[in-house]
C-alpha cells in the first residue's frame, strides 16, 4: 500500500506547476478572435506563460474540429 501510495504522492511544488484553468479559460477569450497563423506564433514564442500557449492550443483544436464537422456535413449533403 504505502509503494503505491507513494507513486502517486504529489509535491507542493508539483501542484503549484499545474497549469491554472481559470487562467486559461482568459486567454482563450482574450485571443479567441486572432488568427490561426497568429496562434500559431504565440504557441511557439517561448515567452508567453504556459497558460496562454494552452490556451491557443484548445483554440486551434476546437477550430480543426468545427471545420472538420463542417467539411463531413457538406459531404454527406452532397
Amino acid at each position: 500500500y504505502r509503494r503505491v501510495r507513494a507513486k502517486f504522492k504529489v509535491s507542493e511544488d508539483q501542484v503549484d506547476s499545474l497549469p491554472d484553468q481559470e487562467k486559461i479559460e482568459k486567454f482563450k477569450f482574450k485571443y479567441r478572435n486572432d488568427t490561426d497563423e497568429e496562434l500559431e506564433t504565440l504557441i511557439n514564442d517561448k515567452r508567453f506563460v504556459t497558460e496562454a500557449q494552452i490556451a491557443a492550443k484548445e483554440l486551434l483544436t476546437e477550430r480543426n474540429k468545427d471545420a472538420q464537422q463542417l467539411t463531413t456535413r457538406a459531404s454527406l449533403g452532397a
